[in-house]
């Protein structure tokens, strides 16, 4: 089976979209060839021989003309060559190459995690075969093309390791500083806490 993933970087030093580059390297795992399309390209040592990356150039700076001649360049390309195309978190992704899949009728899957339906998401289901997100909450448009994938976490990187003071008690809450992450509640939660283990004490 040969697969194209459109992504929009694929860079293992990056903080924010390093996680892609362990996607890419799984998904390869499962494929005979894994061609990918993404928006920059940074540090891709290390991903195996099935694995070519066509990047639209981004690291050597913003050019939407060139970034847009090179994507169709590549979706007219590669596209007849895979079985499949999963179109992965900008839903410009599977917008600009479903005519490519219609034209040479392919399979596109598509990634949506996000609380918003806007008029681009109602599109982008209508011309996939398959919607994909992270959950039901972050993909608000009944749908009966959406399958649940969850977010993808390595769970041989990230382990619970057994705590070795259990004298203190922590409690970690990881997210971006935003309003829609509620960091608030978080904080009243644990001060109410506090408060309930202060009694026992």
């Amino acid at each position: 089976m040969k697969l194209l993933m459109i992504t929009r970087k694929v860079d293992k030093d990056d903080g924010l979209a390093g996680f892609t580059f362990n996607w890419v390297k799984k998904l390869a795992q499962y494929v005979d060839k894994l061609e990918v399309i993404c928006l920059e390209a940074g540090n891709t040592q290390g991903l195996p021989e099935n694995v070519t990356i066509h990047s639209l150039g981004k690291e050597h700076g913003k050019n939407r003309w060139r970034e847009f001649w090179r994507f169709h360049k590549y979706g007219k390309k590669l596209v007849p060559q895979v079985d499949g195309v999963f179109a992965h978190q900008n839903p410009e992704y599977g917008l600009m190459v479903f005519a490519w899949t219609k034209i040479f009728g392919k399979t596109l899957i598509s990634w949506y995690t996000h609380k918003q339906v806007s008029f681009r998401l109602r599109f982008l289901n209508l011309v996939s075969n398959k919607m994909v997100s992270a959950s039901k909450e972050s993909f608000r448009l009944p749908s009966k093309k959406l399958t649940v994938l969850h977010h993808g976490i390595d769970t041989d990187q990230f382990t619970f390791k057994e705590r070795t003071n259990k004298d203190t008690f922590n409690i970690v809450n990881v997210s971006r500083i935003s309003a829609t992450k509620r960091i608030d509640t978080m904080i009243d939660i644990v001060a109410e806490l506090k408060n309930i283990l202060d009694k026992k004490i």
